[in-house]
């Protein structure tokens, strides 16, 4: 058999049992993503990153059992989720706000995205829904977005939207039609304090932020809000070592005691 012909067998392979292994992967860690293996096996580096994240298993494990314990004991849970997305790729809350009720509010700034967040959601009590972005200021910015493709077909790079046009691009290896996949898009901007402000927050238990980068522009507000939530997950993976350093010590001065890193996420619990 030919080098050619043995690449092309096992490729074919991994094509088939892809989608079977990403929906196994995705189950276990939620922000693994949905680029297909096949395309991961063009991008070795990529791909590799994608099953580190195996890794986190156990740490999402503990995330997910901290949520539940502190829900049963308090009988509640409202939460504010920057970033939701469809409100279900790459959700790490989702299952909670099915299986506990959980009350809270969802910002998506893509409009076409927020249809569908408010959408997957319709059948819930007590979700509010902001088609905003959170920044440093309140305004209007532009952001490279996932365009929203014809006959409901998926967008890779849907979830890599970001007001950092540099980090969309660097993802620009999963399809050869990158370009046709993304847009720029002006969109509302609204400061932290701004949108709890607006949606009448005044205390919450869950900050969970997932903004391609901007997350800590987003937690540098934290200091200006009179009361803090318990617990705070945001993205780290688009920022510098010196930018995650930065909130790892805000965070603790806080009262954030407990902070677990994982490979792409932060996980801090007040203590």
């Amino acid at each position: 058999m030919s080098t050619a012909e043995s690449r092309s067998r096992s490729l074919s392979r991994h094509t088939e049992t892809g989608p079977y292994v990403n929906r196994l992967l995705r189950k276990a860690v939620p922000h693994l993503g949905n680029v297909p293996i096949s395309r991961r096996l063009v991008h070795p580096e990529s791909y590799s990153q994608a099953l580190m994240e195996v890794r986190d298993i156990p740490k999402w494990r503990r995330f997910r059992n901290c949520l539940d314990n502190y829900t049963k004991h308090t009988g509640s849970f409202f939460f504010v989720q920057i970033g939701a997305h469809d409100g279900i790729v790459g959700d790490p809350i989702r299952s909670h706000v099915l299986k506990h009720g959980w009350e809270g509010l969802l910002v998506e700034p893509v409009p076409h995205l927020f249809e569908k967040l408010h959408t997957n959601y319709a059948d819930r009590k007590g979700l509010r829904f902001d088609n905003v972005a959170v920044s440093d200021q309140n305004g209007t910015s532009t952001m490279l977005a996932g365009v929203d493709l014809p006959n409901g077909a998926y967008n890779p790079a849907s979830s890599m939207s970001s007001l950092h046009d540099g980090i969309v691009k660097k993802h620009a290896w999963i399809s050869s039609k990158f370009d046709d996949l993304v847009e720029l898009i002006d969109v509302p901007t609204v400061t932290l304090p701004t949108l709890l402000e607006t949606n009448g927050i005044t205390q919450f238990d869950g900050l969970f932020v997932d903004t391609e980068g901007h997350d800590g522009v987003i937690l540098d507000q934290l200091s200006n809000l009179a009361k803090l939530p318990q617990f705070i997950l945001f993205e780290h993976t688009h920022l510098s070592e010196q930018e995650n350093d930065h909130l790892r010590s805000s965070l603790a001065d806080l009262g954030y005691g407990d902070i677990t890193t994982m490979r792409r996420d932060t996980f801090a619990r007040a203590t």
